[in-house]
């Protein structure tokens, strides 16, 4: 088994940045729970008032 000699800084980066990662992934599936879902009704009436979202080519929901 060969043995990987890392610096405490390094190692402390490491682990910061693998946390930071971990933290937004899990924000983002609360936040996923936390959407309310709707009905069929209701996305037919968001719909008819506000039309169906169009995207152009490349533009995400983030963009803006």
């Amino acid at each position: 088994m060969e043995t990987l000699s890392v610096s405490t800084d390094q190692l402390r980066t490491i682990i910061r940045e693998e946390m930071s990662d971990i933290i937004k992934k899990e924000f983002m599936k609360l936040r996923l729970m936390l959407i309310p879902e709707i009905s069929p009704a209701e996305q037919r009436e968001i719909e008819e008032l506000y039309g169906e979202p169009t995207f152009d080519e490349g533009e995400g929901l983030g963009a803006g």
